[in-house]
């Protein structure tokens, strides 16, 4: 797993490198790569880059973030390193998809700051050992 996300020169425009230096030119947070992609509406690439992370497979990740409920979307995010900023992004492009429906945004960024990193991390290794064809790349 890396930290960044560099906009380098690779096929598809975002590629996850080994963590460049801080002070590195054109690198930027996951969280907010994914704060910027949410703020598009752009869920394909919010999938791309969390199951590049993941090592999951792009589809059951789009159908995670796209389910009415927020908890694979919470373990997912939370899996991958997003911080609080960026699932924030992600859950209001969930609720401008699903018609505002749902649980509080603050209720789910609370169950999101309350899922320790491991624990999302185990959830999706346990979803890929139980079901290496439907989850893994």
């Amino acid at each position: 797993m890396c930290n960044r996300v560099d906009f380098g020169d690779s096929a598809n425009g975002v590629r996850c490198d080994a963590p460049p230096e801080p002070q590195s030119h054109g690198s930027l947070r996951i969280g907010e790569v994914i704060s910027e992609l949410a703020d598009h509406d752009d869920l394909a690439a919010i999938a791309k880059l969390i199951g590049e992370r993941l090592l999951l497979r792009l589809d059951m990740v789009e159908q995670a973030l796209e389910s009415p409920a927020e908890e694979p979307t919470t373990v997912l995010c939370r899996a991958a390193g997003v911080d609080a900023n960026g699932f924030s992004a992600v859950l209001r492009m969930r609720r401008r998809r699903h018609g505002g429906n749902g649980r509080p945004p603050s209720e789910m960024l609370l169950a999101f700051r309350q899922l320790p990193l491991e624990g999302a991390q185990r959830v999706v290794k346990m979803l890929k050992v139980l079901n290496p064809s439907g989850w893994g790349e």
